[in-house]
């Protein structure tokens, strides 16, 4: 986990910025609460945290903690959904009150799956366990989503009781239905945002060390209202939402997310996922 120094006027930042571009897992999600826990304790006059999502879900276990923990939280909390925020990530968004959308952003509403590990074969009871298995964890969507999203009960049961009935959702029918609460241009951005492209351009020009890259853009960021670190997926691409994601910086631009190079990926946990 990379944890900004604070200097300067960065202690007196009133908005900061958490991109969490990954998939739901026990890794994934402690430095999410790491990273939040640094800015509670280390920024003191932060007002808004801006918490940029991209994720296709994972752990239902991983992102309940994480839900849990922001709905404790002691800043006030932005949740916005940067691209696509699927599955279980859904639980990390609906724990603000405050919720955003990029125009073009998705969701995807289903119900919990089980893996099992069995050769080719499911006995009785290994079925009765997988069903009680996704019965409790379903119960944290359902408990979630009621204050979430406005669907009937019967809807609720509906959408979580088949893969058929999964929702992939767009800004308007999200809207709609109460998960997205907040107009974009709304969304707080800070007292004192500039462009901090000098420090990229520093570094496309071989000025400066990969350290250095890394604190300059810290440092300008911060001053900017984006908190200069995300979690994000491998670059090989792997598919399998709940494996385990190392954290690293990412290039900023305009307060914006630019890029991110990816660093390893351990191997994949089983367990109850969506």
């Amino acid at each position: 986990m990379t944890v900004i120094r604070g200097e300067g006027a960065a202690a007196s930042a009133d908005t900061a910025s958490v991109y969490f571009n990954s998939g739901i897992n026990d890794r994934s999600v402690s430095s999410l609460l790491a990273a939040l826990n640094d800015i509670a304790l280390k920024y003191p006059a932060t007002k808004n945290v801006n918490l940029y999502l991209n994720s296709p879900g994972g752990s239902m276990e991983a992102g309940y903690v994480a839900y849990d923990f922001i709905r404790h939280y002691p800043l006030h909390i932005n949740t916005i959904d940067a691209a696509a925020t699927d599955s279980s990530a859904t639980m990390i968004y609906c724990a603000a009150e405050d919720r955003y959308a990029a125009p073009l952003a998705s969701f995807l509403l289903h119900p919990a799956a089980a893996a099992i590990a069995v050769n080719g074969y499911m006995k009785p009871d290994q079925a009765k366990q997988a069903f009680e298995d996704v019965e409790r964890e379903n119960l944290k969507f359902r408990e979630i989503y009621k204050g979430c999203l406005k669907l009937t009960p019967e809807e609720l049961t509906t959408l979580l009781s088949s893969e058929s009935n999964r929702r992939r959702l767009g800004y308007d029918a999200a809207k709609d239905i109460g998960l997205i609460t907040r107009a974009p241009d709304r969304l707080p951005r800070g007292t004192d945002r500039l462009p901090i492209s000098s420090a990229m351009a520093e570094a496309g020009e071989g000025r400066l060390t990969p350290g250095q890259t890394r604190s300059a853009v810290y440092k300008r960021s911060f001053f900017r209202d984006t908190f200069g670190v995300c979690i994000a997926p491998p670059a090989t691409g792997n598919p399998v939402p709940h494996s385990s994601h190392l954290s690293r910086p990412c290039s900023l631009t305009q307060g914006r997310l630019s890029s991110c190079r990816a660093r390893g990926v351990a191997a994949a946990n089983p367990g109850i996922h969506a």
